[in-house]
């Protein structure tokens, strides 16, 4: 790993060295007189041996030291610490948000109304949503509960699904349905009986 990163900082410090162009002058621009580019160069240490050079370069690195920015003319540490939580942020979102994990207030994940999101989740409350083929799979209950609460879940997520039929649809909504426990077979249902 350490020749790796040693080889890593000759080559960027190489290729930062030997840009063509005076990198003084290059930084005040081509009306920059003499003595300003000669002060640059020494203040930046460009004058000194490329040896000198890349010890400074690796001391700069190691303390997270990255110089200037001359756009911004503040630190470029600064500048990446003010980037990064927006970096961080976008870098989750990239992955998250494939899986459906992110955070949505359409599936009520986010909320203003922290007590009532959780006193919903206590008496019971479940979001639904579609897969990739238009399968919902959702649990009415739990093996401790009882043949009425299991029936009142179900007839409750059918209503539920049925009240958000779009007016566009026509034709049989349901097309099957299957009930199963986790690990049993499933008992196909009648769509037909419960319109």
């Amino acid at each position: 790993m350490i020749p790796v990163l040693f080889v890593v900082t000759i080559l960027v410090f190489s290729i930062i060295r030997f840009i063509p162009g005076e990198p003084a002058r290059l930084i005040l621009g081509e009306k920059a007189t003499e003595e300003a580019v000669a002060a640059l160069t020494e203040k930046l240490g460009l004058n000194e041996p490329l040896l000198t050079q890349y010890l400074l370069f690796l001391k700069q690195i190691f303390t997270l030291d990255f110089g200037n920015s001359f756009t911004y003319q503040m630190p470029v540490s600064e500048l990446l610490a003010s980037r990064f939580p927006v970096t961080l942020a976008l870098t989750l979102m990239s992955i998250l948000g494939p899986k459906g994990l992110m955070p949505n207030p359409k599936a009520g994940t986010v909320t203003m109304d922290v007590t009532k999101a959780i006193n919903d989740i206590k008496a019971g409350k479940i979001e639904y949503r579609l897969d990739k083929t238009n399968i919902i799979h959702v649990p009415i209950g739990k093996a401790s509960f009882t043949e009425e609460q299991l029936a009142d879940n179900f007839q409750t997520l059918i209503d539920a699904i049925n009240k958000a039929r779009p007016s566009a649809v026509k034709g049989q909504y349901l097309k099957s349905i299957t009930l199963t426990s986790t690990m049993g077979p499933g008992v196909k249902v009648n769509p037909m009986k419960l319109a």
